[in-house]
């Protein structure tokens, strides 16, 4: 590993070799992802892997949109992600819906995790279930981000929820 690379190429979280349960935990230096994009990358599991000590000063007139995958659902409801409704509005984008059977019932779901929110305090503004492959949510979500009329919005999440599909799918970059 080079030695001005202190922080994980794939989340950003500073590396450390000292404590195998903190975050941004390697073996030794000659690594580049952390044991908890590593373990995503390889093995698809994601365990508690949000850095909300790293999460900028927002400004209070802005939207925070939160994006979690609908696999990782319950790593954001662990997260301390989930306590910045108490102070902005949040909204939750509920991502990769396209991934159920067509029988699911959306609005069964959509009452589901308003009801698991409740129960554990996760205030919020609104929750939309969407896909970010889906050209008709993301027209949707651009005329609904609109509508907020604030200056600034921001797009947070955790790793592999589909921030950067959705952010390029906004922008057409």
């Amino acid at each position: 590993m080079p030695s001005n690379t202190t922080k994980c190429i794939g989340c950003g979280v500073v590396l450390q070799t000292e404590d195998p349960t903190k975050l941004g935990y390697i073996p030794n230096h000659d690594h580049i992802f952390c044991k908890s994009c590593y373990q995503l990358m390889h093995y698809v599991k994601a365990e508690g892997h949000s850095h909300p000590d790293n999460l900028p000063n927002f400004e209070k007139k802005s939207l925070i949109v939160v994006v979690t995958s609908l696999l990782y659902l319950d790593s954001m409801l662990n997260s301390e992600v989930k306590r910045l409704g108490d102070n902005y509005k949040v909204v939750y984008l509920i991502n990769q819906i396209d991934l159920l059977p067509d029988a699911t019932s959306k609005n069964f779901l959509l009452g589901k995790i308003q009801k698991s929110f409740r129960l554990n305090r996760v205030s919020y503004e609104d929750i939309v279930l969407m896909s970010a492959l889906n050209p008709y949510d993301i027209d949707h979500l651009k005329g609904y981000l609109k509508s907020f009329n604030v200056p600034n919005i921001y797009l947070i999440g955790l790793q592999n929820s589909g921030k950067t599909t959705i952010f390029k799918a906004l922008t057409g970059n």
